[in-house]
């Protein structure tokens, strides 16, 4: 015990002169008050944009979209940059520049290029303007039509490429595939006709 405290009647008094002092007086104040606050770019004029049409951003904008990987869109989305899918989208894509899917997309894809990195998914049909390349461990229902393309992984469905197609060791291609250009590594399993465009 300390030193102050020195016997059970000290500790009553000392209770007991607790018990007696009035608490602070309670003034009625607001908690929240209201400020006025003007914006300094009350005379800027904002840009007109068409209704539902995004701004058209040139390849030298390198503008990014980022759908983080605990967000799900359901709806569809259309995209004057490029695009990072981490999370969901459930709906149809369309994507002025570049597109890199690690999360899922569920509809179709429209894009200038795009790359479906490990564990991407994608269910729906893919129209690429030019390089599609998809990495091992990824997975595609659906058609895939393109400009060029460098598949590791899974797809079920056709695939029309215009120029180049690379098919890795590790792709396995459940449809039917057409390309000007055919290479293919040992291993890939294609399970479907072969059409060499001329």
């Amino acid at each position: 015990m300390s030193e102050i405290i020195k016997n059970e009647e000290d500790l009553e008094k000392i209770i007991s002169d607790m018990d007696n002092i009035d608490g602070p007086e309670m003034a009625d104040v607001p908690l929240f008050q209201e400020t006025a606050f003007e914006t300094p770019f009350a005379h800027v004029e904002k840009p007109k944009a068409a209704a539902g049409k995004p701004r058209v951003i040139s390849a030298a904008d390198d503008e990014t979209t980022v759908i983080g990987a605990s967000t799900v869109v359901n709806s569809n989305v259309t995209c004057g940059g490029n695009i990072e899918i981490r999370g969901s989208i459930l709906g149809k894509l369309v994507v002025q520049g570049k597109a890199v899917i690690y999360g899922s997309v569920e509809g179709d894809i429209e894009t200038g290029e795009l790359d479906i990195k490990s564990e991407g998914k994608v269910n729906g049909n893919i129209v690429c303007q030019n390089d599609f390349n998809m990495a091992q461990n990824s997975n595609i229902v659906g058609n895939v039509n393109a400009k060029n393309a460098s598949i590791e992984a899974a797809i079920q469905g056709d695939v029309d490429i215009v120029s180049v197609l690379r098919i890795g060791g590790s792709a396995i291609i459940n449809g039917d595939i057409t390309a000007e250009n055919l290479s293919v590594d040992g291993g890939a399993v294609i399970n479907g006709r072969l059409t060499i465009r001329r």
